[in-house]
């Protein structure tokens, strides 16, 4: 049985109940579900990533990301893959520069290496570290103009242009 959810809506599962949020961007429907301080973001946000944009627009994502960054820094991000090293390799192509992007990137390595997941992760470390959070970046800002010189630097363009880069990596 399917039963549509809408933003703000509450749901039970046993006795647990979580907050819905409506995060267009990877697919038009897209959904997150927040249970205490822990979010389940599907291929919106993924750590260290975020999703394509299949069906929504860079605005759409980029307004679905602040959305879930302004939830608590302690958040716990449950994500819908394990991309973590790929996209940490991508992170430091884009912030090479940012010592928590290596550091992080060293330790998740060691955990792949052993087969340990890397998921969850929590806001705060996104916020530090995900070049799809980091659109105010003056390294990232340096790595898109020097990717596409006539870039425009606002925030939902450095956003476009970090995804349509990640796409192309």
């Amino acid at each position: 049985m399917s039963n549509g959810v809408d933003e703000g809506a509450t749901i039970q599962i046993g006795e647990l109940k979580g907050s819905v949020f409506f995060i267009p961007g990877h697919t038009t429907g897209h959904v997150a579900y927040l249970f205490e301080n822990n979010l389940f973001c599907g291929d919106t946000l993924f750590t260290a990533g975020c999703g394509r944009l299949f069906e929504g627009t860079p605005e759409q994502m980029h307004s679905s990301l602040i959305k879930l960054m302004s939830l608590p820094d302690n958040t716990q991000v449950y994500c819908g893959h394990e991309y973590t090293e790929s996209n940490l390799r991508f992170a430091m192509t884009m912030e090479g520069n940012n010592p928590k992007v290596a550091a992080r990137y060293e330790r998740v390595q060691g955990l792949r290496a052993r087969g340990t997941s890397t998921v969850p992760s929590t806001l705060e470390e996104e916020k530090l570290t995900n070049p799809f959070l980091r659109w105010d970046s003056q390294e990232i800002q340096a790595s898109v103009k020097a990717a596409a010189p006539g870039s425009r630097g606002d925030p939902v363009s450095v956003f476009a242009a970090v995804r349509k880069m990640k796409d192309a990596f």
